[in-house]
């Protein structure tokens, strides 16, 4: 069902109205509009994963539809308190990933120096005899390597046409360059029958530098984690996809997608703290299974519940 766009008025009314929240003033109703439009209506009301009571299902026109119910009156104090919480945690979140994502770029500089001398070879060769997996022909198939010129171009040959022209000749300053998801790319192509990613995680394990996780899907997901906060993606959302990817890829695939992700928060958290640091076993990241539509039922409720962990 297609959803209609509701001026700013409009919405306020809806949300005391559908969202069961309740404002004790205009000028709680006026700070709701400011909120909304500095942090977007969407980020604000990922809430309703832990202030809804519970979610029910219709057929329309022979489609299944989904709603949520809100049996218990939230009070706008509460959601705008948790709320700041929440975006206080994500900023934490995606200062941190900014910054492991930097260290990354750092290390797989140093990795390829010392690879590169090992095996005898130089950038251009490596990159031009990686090769991916192609989940449509089940066969590797020669990497792709037009994002990495396309970036180049624009990056760099846009201000410096007449200096920088190989970027194989610059592979320090392309790696600086290249987004994660490329990095994860070549991370997680084949160099000589063996994954760049494993040869740069047994790197990493010599001296205990750096830790990118154990197999490539740690890192991917990390990945995925930084893209999304630094959209301004909710926390909550991030973690709510995980959740409903497991429900549609049941009996199809094997992996806990909504474990991987927040076993990715746990990472980044605790490399905020450089490790001193761990996410409680307890928090909502942890059991957001449990804390999901469940204000009120086995003892969580919205108001208590401790967002900035």
């Amino acid at each position: 069902m297609k959803k209609i766009i509701l001026n700013m008025n409009d919405l306020i009314k809806f949300i005391e109205t559908n969202k069961n929240i309740n404002f004790k003033s205009d000028t709680e109703r006026k700070r709701l509009k400011n909120m909304i439009e500095k942090y977007d209506y969407s980020n604000i009301f990922s809430l309703k994963y832990f202030f809804a009571t519970g979610r029910i299902s219709k057929i329309n026109n022979g489609i299944k539809e989904y709603s949520f119910r809100y049996d218990k009156k939230t009070k706008y104090k509460d959601l705008e308190k948790q709320y700041l919480k929440l975006l206080k945690l994500e900023n934490k979140i995606r200062e941190a990933v900014l910054i492991y994502e930097t260290e990354l770029k750092s290390h797989f500089k140093f990795f390829l120096e010392d690879f590169l001398k090992i095996q005898n070879i130089d950038f251009h060769f490596f990159i031009n005899n990686l090769l991916e997996f192609d989940f449509s022909t089940k066969q590797f198939k020669k990497f792709e390597l037009t994002e990495i010129e396309k970036e180049w171009k624009r990056q760099i040959l846009a201000y410096s046409p007449n200096s920088y022209i190989d970027y194989c000749d610059y592979y320090h300053l392309l790696i600086k360059i290249l987004s994660f998801g490329t990095i994860g790319k070549i991370l997680d192509a084949n160099y000589d029958n063996k994954k760049v990613f494993t040869l740069f995680y047994n790197y990493l394990k010599r001296d205990n530098k750096f830790s990118i996780g154990k197999i490539f899907k740690d890192l991917e997901t990390i990945i995925i984690l930084r893209n999304g906060l630094c959209h301004k993606e909710s926390l909550i959302i991030f973690l709510e996809k995980g959740f409903r990817k497991n429900i549609l890829m049941k009996g199809k695939s094997s992996r806990n997608y909504l474990l991987e992700r927040i076993n990715a928060i746990s990472k980044i958290y605790e490399y905020c703290y450089n490790y001193s640091k761990k996410l409680d076993s307890s928090s909502w990241v942890k059991n957001y299974s449990k804390y999901r539509i469940s204000n009120g039922i086995n003892g969580n409720n919205f108001k208590k519940i401790k967002i900035d962990i």
